[in-house]
């Protein structure tokens, strides 16, 4: 990993744009690049959260408060976000939700929530962003937040870890697209991160990381420009073991984690 002055002198005094900055790996994020003296737009629905982060760092970050689901906040930021800023070297797509399917019912209001924000904003944010990635001065890069669920199937992840895949594909196609024309795309894989959205979690996370640990991991990533950053690495290694072998993962680990009530 890189050191703190070596991720200082790569990933500094550029303008970064992070979505989902209010809370968990975002704020972290935005913090971190802020305290590199970056100039950081941080949005989120928490415009009381985002204006704390601009009061401890008031000449690096710039609040734009958005609502990833709202139509009209769309339209207003797609005005606005050209007003703020001449061009972007960075977009870090933070923002992510996740709900549990609880019985056997597919509830379709259920799916539609958790795609809006984790993969259908995703790819209005990237069409909106592609203008002022393209003006930076060196190479612009869009990074989203994945996560390594999406890599085998669990119990009550059908609609997060779906989504999750979706964009993970997503990504990777955009990865290709974008490179001619002087784009990035960068995915991160991440396991358990000790966040508001994992406290709500009723069961062993295992390999659990701190929000710091993974803002370092990623900002590393981000310096080194790397396609993916995936960690933990033990979590990433033990699923794809799973991956291989599908009927050990079937046989025993799923039907394990599986709750008495979901049946």
């Amino acid at each position: 990993m890189m050191s703190n002055a070596q991720a200082h002198s790569v990933c500094s005094n550029k303008n970064y744009w992070v979505l989902g900055a209010s809370s968990g790996i975002g704020l972290q994020l935005a913090t971190d690049l802020a305290r590199l003296e970056n100039h950081v737009i941080v949005s989120g629905r928490n415009a009381t959260a985002l204006e704390h982060l601009k009061k401890q760092y008031p000449n690096h970050v710039t609040v734009l408060v958005f609502d990833l689901q709202s139509e009209d906040d769309f339209l207003i930021v797609k005005k606005t976000l050209p007003e703020l800023i001449d061009s972007l070297d960075g977009v870090i797509y933070c923002a992510g939700i996740c709900e549990y399917v609880d019985d056997l019912h597919n509830n379709r209001a259920l799916y539609r929530r958790v795609f809006a924000v984790n993969f259908f904003a995703a790819v209005d944010i990237l069409e909106l962003s592609i203008p002022l990635l393209k003006k930076s001065d060196t190479r612009g890069c869009f990074m989203g937040i994945g996560s390594l669920a999406a890599q085998a199937p669990f119990t009550r992840a059908q609609a997060y870890g779906a989504s999750k895949a979706a964009f993970e594909y997503f990504m990777a196609c955009q990865r290709i697209d974008l490179e001619p024309i002087g784009i990035d795309v960068c995915t991160v894989l991440p396991g358990f991160v000790k966040t508001p959205l994992t406290d709500k979690n009723d069961f062993k996370m295992p390999f659990l990381m701190s929000v710091d640990e993974a803002s370092q991991i990623i900002i590393d990533g981000l310096a080194k420009r790397k396609k993916r950053i995936i960690f933990p690495k033990k979590l990433y290694w033990l699923l794809q073991i799973y991956r291989w072998w599908p009927q050990l993962w079937f046989g025993s680990v799923a039907k394990k984690m599986r709750r008495e009530n979901d049946v």
